[in-house]
Formats: C-alpha cells, sequence, structure tokens
C-alpha cells in the first residue's frame, strides 16, 4: 500500500494498493508521474476524507483529523503544499512540493517568506 498523509493531519487521509511490479497498470501510472499514485481518500471511523485540487494544482485535503492550526483555507480544506493531479482512472497523483515551500517538524514553510524576514532584520545582511 501506498499510503498519503500530511503531518497536518492526525490520520492518512489516501491510500493506493500497489500492483505487482509487472503489472501494466502500474508501468503506464509510474510512465505517466514517475511516481506511484496517491490513490483516493479513505474512510475512517469519524468520517471520510475529501481530496481535491486548488486551481493551481496544490492538493486539498479535508475530512476527521486536520489540524486546526494546520493551514485551513475558508472552505475547511488543508491546503498541504503539495501538487498533484488526477489520473485517468480517478487516483490522484503526486507531482512534488508546491513553490518553495518545505517542511518543518510538520508545517509547511515558504523559504520566500522567510527570506524576506530576514532580510528585514537590521543584523543580518545576506540572507
Amino acid at each position: 500500500l501506498n499510503i498519503y498523509g500530511s503531518a497536518e493531519t492526525t490520520a492518512d487521509c489516501a491510500f493506493f494498493e500497489v500492483p505487482p511490479a509487472s503489472s501494466p497498470d502500474l508501468s503506464a501510472l509510474a510512465l505517466c508521474s514517475g511516481f506511484v499514485p496517491l490513490g483516493g481518500p479513505l474512510a475512517g471511523p469519524l468520517g471520510a476524507f475529501q481530496l481535491s485540487l486548488a486551481a493551481d494544482g496544490e492538493i486539498l485535503v479535508g475530512g476527521p483529523g486536520i489540524s486546526p492550526t494546520s493551514t485551513v483555507g475558508t472552505d475547511g480544506l488543508l491546503r498541504s503544499g503539495d501538487v498533484g493531479c488526477w489520473a485517468p482512472g480517478g487516483e490522484m497523483l503526486f507531482l512534488g512540493r508546491h513553490g518553495r515551500c518545505v517542511k518543518v517538524g510538520g508545517v509547511n514553510v515558504d523559504l520566500a517568506l522567510v527570506e524576506r524576514l530576514l532580510h528585514a532584520h537590521s543584523d543580518v545582511e545576506h540572507a
């Protein structure tokens, strides 16, 4: 199984049952993205997760277990910082991280914002 769960969720939110390496299904998906698919949303004891994409391709996650301190939009969906697309078979594919966003201690950090804050500090000459 390939299990997807952002650090901001307290549970895994998507899964893909990986077929054998010789399977034509896996070969086609690997050629398409270079990654094993994230799959589809999981259902848990508190309800089902929701996976969708923002206009810029960022993976959005909704459902039980989303941390209240996460980057959640007005629609209640977590902005994961991950970029994906839908495969023809309906599986979500992971394509990489959004922009210059990294995860530090389970929190999305925008490196451009860090640079701006460092440049604004009087004791920093170069950032």
